[in-house]
C-alpha cells in the first residue's frame, strides 16, 4: 500500500503539522491562564496559522510531488523529510521537559545526544518508511482528538469569544478633579548604570530621563531585592518580601491607592490582574482582544525558544521579535492619558523593555543580532534603553500638551537590572555584579524639591515612599521605609538570585554570597514621617 490517495495525503499532512507545530503550542497555551475570556479570535488565529495553514500547504505539496515524480522517488524523499522533522521536534520537546534531570551532563555530551537522535531518526525514517507512513496516516485520528481537546480546554467557541468590558473603577466623580494624576512606570530590567554617571544623566543619549530627573529626585543608590519579576514587583508594591499572588492583594500599593479614592488603571504586559471592580485592567488579555495577531508573533518566539537548541539559536537567532506587546501596550496607555480623564487616576504601567533580548536600536527599529562579547551586549542594551527613553518622551510630551505635566506625580523605576549583562560580568557563583541588583529610580511630584539622593534605597522601600510622596497614611507593617525618612535604618541589603542570597559589600562594590536568608531591618523607633524637602 503506497498511501497515495488524497485522504491519506491529507491525513499525513495534518499529523505532521499537528505534532510538529500545534501540539507544543497547545501544551503551552492550555497551561497559561492568559488565554481566557475574550481571547477567542487570537486562539483561532493560532489554529489557522500553525495548524490549518501548514496542513493545507503540506497537502498541496504532497499532491504536486506525487503528480510530478510519482510515489517512489520524490514523494518518498519528501515524506521522509517530514517524518524526520516532526519527530525531531517532538523529541526536542521531550528533551526540554526533562532537561533539568540531565543538567549535570556536559554541554558536549548533550550536543552528542542531539546528533545521535538526529541520525537515528533519519535512519528510522529511511529504513522504516512504510511503517512511518502508516503511523503518521493513522496519527491523524489522534491529531483530531488533540485539537478537539484543546478547543474544549480553552472553550474556544464559548466564553473565549466573550470580550468583557473594562472593569469599572471606583466612582468618585465629586472628588476626582481634586486629585492630581499618578504615574507608576516600571521598565523591566532598567538598571541604574546606563542612566547615571556620578549622579548625572547624559542629555544627548537620554534626554527624557534627564528632563524627568531635572524636575524630580534622581536616586544614585537604588537596588532591587530580587532578580526575578515574579518576586521583585510584588516586593516593590507591598513593601515586604512577597510573591506574585500579592501584587494586587490587600497589602498592595495599588489597593491603597484605590482605597484612597484613586481610579487605578493597570497596564501590565506580564501579569494578569484580578477581575474585580477595584482596578481597570489592561493586561495581556486586553492585548489579545485588541490585537490578536500579536499572539502569532509571540507563539513563534515561544516555539523557537522551546524547540531550537541553544547552541543553534546562539549563532543563528530566529527572525522573530520577542517584545511584540511592549510598544502596543505603551500606545494603549498613552491613548488613555488626557486632561479630561487623567485627574483622579493612578496609572500602573509595566512593560518588558529594556529586558533582553536586546533587539531594538535607539529608534525602535527591530534588528536581531548575535551578541557574543560583554561589550556587544552592553552596547545593545544601552541602545534599547535609548528606545525606552523615547517612549518616556512620548508620555512627557502628552502630559505637557494636556496641561498635566506640573500636576502629575511620575515615578520611573526598574524591577531589576540587566541580568544577561550582569551575569557576563559576574564572578559566579560567589559574587554578583552590581549591574543586576541596581535599578533606576526617579521620582517627580508637585512640591517635591528636585535633587540627587544618595540614600540607600531598596525595593521594600517603594510602597512606603509612594505613600509618603502622595501624603497617604503609612503602612506600619511594611519592612521598608520611605526613601525620604531620616535617619536611615541600619539594616542589611540582601539580593536574591536563583535561590541564593547575596549581601552588598561596600568595600568591593560586589554582591557576595551570604548565609542570610531574609532581610532584617533594624528600624528602631524610626517611622516614615514626612521629612522630605519641599519647594
Amino acid at each position: 500500500m503506497r498511501f497515495t490517495k488524497w485522504w491519506q495525503s491529507l491525513a499525513i499532512s495534518f499529523s505532521v503539522a499537528t505534532w510538529g507545530l500545534a501540539q507544543p503550542l497547545y501544551t503551552i497555551i492550555t497551561g497559561n491562564a492568559v488565554f481566557a475570556r475574550g481571547t477567542g479570535p487570537a486562539l483561532l488565529l493560532v489554529i489557522l496559522v500553525y495548524q490549518a495553514a501548514p496542513t493545507a500547504i503540506l497537502f498541496l505539496l504532497d499532491r504536486a510531488i506525487l503528480r510530478l515524480w510519482g510515489a517512489k522517488g520524490g514523494l518518498r524523499a519528501y515524506r521522509t523529510a517530514l517524518y524526520t522533522v516532526a519527530t525531531l521536534i517532538f523529541l526536542r520537546g521531550l528533551q526540554g521537559y526533562y532537561a533539568s534531570q540531565v543538567s549535570f551532563l556536559p554541554e558536549r555530551v548533550k550536543y552528542g545526544i542531539m546528533v545521535a537522535l538526529f541520525l537515528g531518526v533519519i535512519g528510522l525514517a529511511v529504513y522504516a518508511y512504510r511503517a512511518a507512513t502508516r503511523l503518521f496516516t493513522y496519527l491523524a485520528i489522534a491529531s483530531i482528538i488533540l485539537t478537539g481537546v484543546f478547543v474544549y480546554q480553552v472553550n474556544l467557541f464559548g466564553t473565549a469569544w466573550t470580550s468583557p468590558m473594562p472593569q469599572a473603577g471606583p466612582s468618585q466623580a465629586s472628588r476626582r478633579d481634586a486629585k492630581d494624576p499618578v504615574f507608576i512606570i516600571i521598565f523591566d530590567a532598567l538598571g541604574r548604570h546606563p542612566l547615571s554617571d556620578g549622579g548625572k544623566i547624559d542629555q544627548g543619549r537620554l534626554p527624557n530621563f534627564a528632563a524627568l530627573a531635572r524636575d524630580g529626585v534622581l536616586f544614585t543608590d537604588a537596588t532591587s531585592n530580587f532578580q526575578a519579576s515574579s518576586f521583585s514587583i510584588p516586593t516593590l508594591l507591598t513593601g515586604r518580601l512577597a510573591s506574585q499572588n500579592e501584587m494586587f492583594g490587600p497589602r498592595s500599593l495599588l489597593t491603597s491607592l484605590a482605597d484612597a479614592d484613586y481610579t487605578v488603571d493597570i497596564y501590565d504586559e506580564w501579569a494578569l490582574c484580578p477581575e474585580d471592580n477595584q482596578f481597570i485592567c489592561q493586561d495581556k488579555r486586553f492585548l489579545l482582544r485588541t490585537s490578536p495577531f500579536l499572539l502569532v508573533h509571540e507563539i513563534g518566539a515561544v516555539l523557537s525558544d522551546s524547540l531550537i537548541p541553544a547552541f543553534i539559536s546562539k549563532h543563528f537567532p530566529p527572525p522573530l521579535p520577542r517584545h511584540v506587546y511592549s510598544a502596543t501596550l505603551w500606545d494603549a496607555f498613552m491613548t488613555s492619558v488626557s486632561e479630561a480623564e487623567s485627574p483622579g487616576r493612578a496609572y500602573y504601567v509595566h512593560i518588558l523593555l529594556p529586558h533582553n533580548p536586546y533587539e531594538y536600536d535607539r529608534n525602535g527599529q527591530w534588528r536581531p543580532r548575535v551578541l557574543r562579547e560583554a561589550a556587544q551586549v552592553e552596547a545593545a542594551y544601552e541602545e534599547q534603553v535609548m528606545y525606552v527613553d523615547s517612549l518616556l518622551g512620548k508620555l512627557l510630551d502628552k502630559l505637557r500638551v494636556e496641561g498635566l505635566h506640573k500636576r502629575s506625580s511620575i515615578v520611573v523605576t526598574g524591577d531589576h537590572g540587566p541580568r544577561t549583562l550582569g551575569l557576563l560580568r559576574s564572578r559566579l557563583p560567589n559574587e554578583l555584579s552590581d549591574l543586576i541588583p541596581s535599578v533606576a529610580l526617579i521620582i517627580r511630584s508637585p512640591g517635591l524639591a528636585p535633587g540627587i539622593s544618595q540614600v540607600e534605597y531598596q525595593h521594600i522601600d517603594f510602597k512606603p515612599t509612594m505613600l509618603d510622596v502622595l501624603r497617604l497614611p503609612p503602612d506600619k507593617d511594611a519592612m521598608g521605609v520611605s526613601a525620604f525618612t531620616t535617619p536611615r535604618p541600619d539594616r542589611s541589603r540582601i539580593f536574591y538570585s536563583s535561590g541564593r542570597a547575596y549581601a552588598y559589600d561596600q568595600q568591593s562594590g560586589w554582591w557576595k554570597l551570604t548565609s542570610s536568608s531574609a532581610l532584617s531591618p533594624k528600624q528602631g523607633d524610626d517611622t516614615p514621617d514626612d521629612q522630605r524637602s519641599r519647594k
